[in-house]
């Protein structure tokens, strides 16, 4: 299992969005691929073991009173083995659709971005791991990312970008 560590104080910014209750009415309404790509130098012949390298960067793309937010989440998949370079690239944009109740006033831009961050990631993951497992399938090296977790930590590591770490569950 995947861990992202986060700062406590982050995930309870994002938490207050959904617990208002006039946003509790936050829907997912489309999760939509921007841009793939794939790199190969891969040696399918050597049999050294393959490192996984799982790098991501998630942010708020708009916020529109009353009406949506949407984040972009791009993950940057890499597979070495000596010279072999395997990559794959997605990126998925997430919107979010507000209720019609006008936003309280307590409630921030900073929020909805620490909001568009964790779940646009959170969302997107199973849709990600599909389509990575899908790429690296039909280039004849199968790759299944793991599963995801989002826990808070009193560390300093930004959410919006990082370096994913495996943990074993």
């Amino acid at each position: 299992m995947m861990v992202i560590h986060v700062p406590p104080e982050e995930l309870k910014e994002a938490s207050i969005i959904g617990k208002s209750a006039n946003l509790a009415g936050i829907q997912l309404r489309a999760v939509v691929v921007d841009q793939t790509g794939i790199e190969l130098f891969f040696d399918q012949n050597d049999k050294s073991e393959i490192n996984m390298n799982i790098n991501y960067n998630c942010k708020m793309k708009e916020l529109v009173s009353g009406k949506f937010v949407s984040s972009l989440v791009a993950v940057d998949v890499k597979l070495t083995k000596k010279e072999s370079l395997l990559r794959f690239m997605v990126e998925y944009q997430v919107t979010y659709k507000l209720p019609d109740a006008a936003i309280p006033k307590h409630l921030t831009e900073k929020m909805f971005e620490a909001f568009a961050r964790h779940n646009g990631l959170l969302n997107c993951w199973p849709y990600i791991r599909a389509q990575i497992n899908n790429l690296s399938s039909e280039v004849g090296v199968p790759v299944m990312l793991p599963l995801m977790k989002i826990s808070a930590v009193e560390t300093p590591i930004p959410v919006s970008e990082g370096h994913v770490q495996s943990e074993k569950s």
